[in-house]
C-alpha cells in the first residue's frame, strides 16, 4: 500500500463521520402539539403517593414490630441461659 492510499483513506474516514452526523441530527423527533398540552394529573398523582406512602408506613410498623419482638426473645433466651448455667454450676458440686 502506498502512501498516498493511506492518505486517501485517512481522508474518506472523517467525511463519512460528518455525514452520519448531519443525518442524525435531521432526524430528531419533532414534538406534537398534543404531547406538548398533556398536564399531568397532580392529584390523582398525590392519591396514588399518598396511598403508596400509607402500604409502605404499615409495612414498616410490622417490620419494627417484629423486630422488637426478636430482641425480647432475645433477651428472655440469655436470662434462660443464664439461669441454667447457674443451676448447673449450683447442682454439679
Amino acid at each position: 500500500m502506498g502512501e498516498q492510499e493511506k492518505d486517501n483513506i485517512e481522508t474518506e474516514a472523517p467525511a463519512s463521520e460528518n455525514s452520519s452526523e448531519s443525518s442524525e441530527t435531521t432526524q430528531a423527533e419533532p414534538m406534537t402539539p398534543t404531547h406538548a398540552l398533556q398536564t399531568p394529573n397532580y392529584q390523582q398523582i398525590e392519591e396514588e403517593l399518598k396511598k403508596h406512602l400509607e402500604e409502605k408506613t404499615k409495612e414498616a410498623e410490622a417490620n419494627y414490630n417484629k423486630f422488637l419482638r426478636a430482641c425480647a426473645d432475645f433477651e428472655n433466651y440469655k436470662k434462660r441461659v443464664e439461669k441454667e448455667k447457674g443451676e448447673l454450676i449450683n447442682f454439679s458440686n
